[in-house]
This record gives structure tokens, sequence and C-alpha cells, in this order.
């Protein structure tokens, strides 16, 4: 079966949920091989969950965004440099398309 040219098997289910203001929203998209929820700070990935992995960038942002990262990830040692995010997360996405 096909569905606007997608095959059954390609299609991608999106939700978006605002976590409380506006620069605060995430995106979950799901595969028949699995699912990965991005969170946002306005319009940039900040941190990633799924695919096999996790992890959340060092602030390299406003105050505001260094709020965000706060909640999802306290522990600041634990954040990621901006090229390990980035082949992180890329890695990830990877295993859902």
């Amino acid at each position: 079966m096909e569905t606007n040219g997608q095959k059954e098997t390609e299609k991608i289910n999106i939700s978006f949920t605002n976590e409380g203001t506006i620069n605060k929203n995430s995106v979950c998209l799901e595969t028949e091989k699995g699912s990965i929820k991005l969170f946002f700070s306005y319009s940039t990935i900040i941190s990633f969950s799924g695919g096999g992995d996790c992890g959340t960038i060092e602030n390299l942002w406003s105050v505001t965004t260094g709020k965000f990262l706060n909640e999802l990830e306290p522990d600041k040692k634990e954040r990621l440099n901006e090229p390990e995010f980035k082949e992180r997360l890329r890695t990830a996405l990877n295993k859902l398309f």
C-alpha cells in the first residue's frame, strides 16, 4: 500500500510537544525500526534520546537555552561538545532511517 508516494514501510510518525515555554519543544520520530525524541531550544536540537543512544550538548547559546539544558542534563560534565553531539545524533538517526 502506498500513501502520498510513501510505501507503508517507510512511514514516519511525528509528534510535537511543547515542553512549557516557546523555546522548549520536543519532536518524537517513530519508524518501524524504532524512535528518537529530539529536544529543541527555539529551532536548534540540543538533546536527543533514542536510536540506542542519548546525549545533550554543552551550552553554546543563551541563559534561556542553558536553563532548558539544566532540566535535560543537570550534570554539566555529562554534556557533549558540539562535534561529538552531532556525530552521536547522526548515528542514532541513521539507525532509524
